[in-house]
């Protein structure tokens, strides 16, 4: 044989036994029925505790591994919507959630919720969450642009 020939040969058995070695991963799926709020999730992030914030139209959900905390404008203080659209954590591990209607913090420290409004009161749905090099939050918005 060719040296080209052996060269596709061991290139052939090496991408083969890659194959075989790789890794089988295993899907879960969580519902209403595992005490998900709704099935419809809009967003996910880890906090530094290792916890899934999980965001739907129908309430903020944390999942610790075994089971769901649901949040809602309801039954928690500081949460004004229920659908969230989106989440953002901070340099410090607070967690941000652009809603649809302002922008609500969850304070690690004081394991508590506040969410910020627009002064004219009118609904602030936010698409996007990020920060800029100086700590500033910037927020994208369907109703009123781009916010700090």
């Amino acid at each position: 044989m060719k040296l080209h020939n052996w060269l596709f040969v061991i290139i052939i058995l090496f991408s083969k036994s890659l194959l075989h070695g790789q890794t089988t991963y295993r899907f879960n799926n969580y519902t209403i029925n595992e005490g998900l709020s709704q099935s419809s999730v809009t967003c996910i992030i880890q906090d530094n505790t290792n916890s899934l914030w999980v965001g739907t139209q129908d309430g903020l959900n944390r999942f610790d591994g075994k089971s769901f905390e649901i949040f809602n404008s309801d039954e928690t203080k500081g949460i004004e919507s229920e659908y969230i659209r989106c989440s953002f954590k901070t340099k410090n591990g607070n967690l941000w959630f652009g809603t649809s209607n302002g922008l609500t913090k969850y304070d690690v420290k004081k394991e508590e919720f506040k969410t910020y409004l627009t002064l004219k009161k009118t609904p602030l749905q936010i698409e996007k969450i990020t920060v800029d090099n100086d700590g500033n939050l910037w927020l994208s918005s369907l109703t009123s642009g781009f916010n700090i």
